[in-house]
């Protein structure tokens, strides 16, 4: 299992965005889509969905605590 979270500029907690599934053997590797969509990005804030200004990262692992890389997405 492939887990994407998102964190967005401020906050403390990350937000699951989404996940794959796949099935290996032992020493195999695989290349893994995990599609984020607009609403990932997006924050609810006066009303409406914005998406905050400035680095969000995004965290890739098994678990939120077993991330394996850590990115960031500029807005």
């Amino acid at each position: 299992m492939v887990q994407v979270y998102v964190r967005a500029p401020g906050e403390v907690d990350a937000r699951l965005a989404g996940f794959a599934g796949v099935w290996l053997e032992p020493g195999e590797t695989a290349g893994v889509v995990v599609a984020l969509g607009e609403r990932v990005w997006q924050r609810w804030c006066g009303g409406g969905w914005v998406v905050p200004p400035g680095g969000h990262e995004v965290l890739v692992g098994r678990s939120v605590e077993e991330i394996t890389q850590t990115l960031t997405r500029e807005w």
